[in-house]
């Protein structure tokens, strides 16, 4: 009975609208999806009926969360991806000392006119360039969404006899 059995199960989609729509907004994901539907099924509709072992996994999984960053002054005024929770990572809401890490962090290896790097540098503001949020605490780090777009300034570190000074 089942030999010329439809394949209204493909028609259907496995994923919520909305799952779909903040995915084809990634462009990471986005890209990561079509490469997924290149690939021919192996033994046609019987590959669409055996589920996914990761399928269950992915759905309770947090998509990565990266912001795009540029420092205020920069003479290219490009912007560099920093990943405040990489892909799958479940976190609690963010905390601005989390931000200022992952910034930090990701701008340890920016170089000079000089070419040399700056090193460890302290940051002086974080500014959400679409809405000139100021980012200085856990709530405003809260409100930070993917792909959202920020301007930093940063201080040189300081040293005196030898021994740098940071704020305490």
């Amino acid at each position: 009975p089942g030999a010329g059995g439809s394949s209204g199960a493909v028609g259907g989609s496995a994923f919520p609208p909305q799952m779909l729509q903040s995915a084809l907004a990634n462009p990471a994901a986005a890209a990561a999806l079509a490469a997924g539907m290149e690939q021919p099924g192996i033994g046609g509709a019987a590959s669409v009926a055996a589920p996914s072992p990761a399928a269950p996994a992915a759905a309770p999984s947090q998509p990565a969360l990266a912001v795009r960053v540029r420092e205020a002054g920069g003479a290219a005024g490009a912007f560099r991806r920093v990943v405040l929770r990489p892909e799958g990572e479940a976190a609690p809401a963010f905390t601005f000392a989390h931000v200022e890490s992952c910034v930090g962090l990701k701008f340890r290896s920016a170089r000079g006119l000089d070419g040399a790097e700056l090193g460890a540098r302290r940051l002086v503001s974080l500014v959400r360039i679409r809405d000139s949020l100021v980012i200085g605490d856990d709530d405003d780090a809260s409100l930070l969404k993917d792909g959202d777009e920020l301007e930093a300034t940063f201080v040189a570190e300081q040293s005196v006899g030898g021994v740098q000074q940071t704020p305490g």
